[in-house]
């Protein structure tokens, strides 16, 4: 007797799609606007004005322009004088006859004037002392910061995955014995 074995393994099919999971999240869109704070200060500063007028009259001190106008007409009489006395002069070198010589003109230049100054040494008056107080003006505008934001929505997508079996192909087993007797063997 004989024995044949005959066999076919099955074969499957399988078809099989991914899922697809998209999710889209824009940022939001944030918007800052801001305005700096501002310090403005008005300041006056205080001062003090001394008036020494009074007093400086008092013991003879001009003031700067009424200085200038006295020695300023002294000078003219002083010159109009040396004009005088250089013409007297030139005159009496021309009339030598009469005379006049340089030796006159000299002793009459000598320098014996005495001058005098009027100075009192203390005023009887005081200075006049004015206080304008300082003043200052603070004027304070607050900053600002305005935050907005924009959101944007969220999107998402899903595609469900497919997953298919199938049989391809069948298989199968056969055993055939061929022969009148069956031999068995235990052993």
């Amino acid at each position: 007797m004989s024995l044949t074995i005959d066999f076919k393994l099955s074969q499957i099919g399988i078809n099989s799609e991914i899922g697809n999971f998209n999710i889209q999240n824009p940022s939001p869109r944030v918007d800052i606007q801001s305005r700096q704070p501002r310090l403005e200060l008005d300041i006056q500063q205080p001062s003090v004005v001394l008036d020494q007028s009074a007093p400086k009259e008092e013991i003879g001190v001009k003031n700067p322009m009424g200085l200038a106008y006295e020695y300023a007409g002294k000078g003219r009489q002083a010159a109009a004088r040396g004009t005088a006395r250089i013409v007297r002069e030139g005159e009496q070198l021309r009339d030598h006859h009469k005379g006049g010589s340089v030796e006159q003109i000299a002793k009459g230049k000598k320098f014996n004037k005495e001058r005098g100054y009027n100075v009192e040494l203390m005023p009887k008056s005081m200075v006049k002392v004015d206080l304008h107080r300082g003043r200052t003006d603070v004027n304070l505008q607050a900053g600002e910061v305005t935050v907005s934001a924009n959101n944007q929505p969220l999107n998402m997508q899903f595609q469900r995955g497919n997953h298919q079996t199938y049989l391809l192909e069948k298989g199968y087993f056969e055993v055939n014995y061929t022969g009148a007797r069956l031999n068995r063997l235990i052993g």
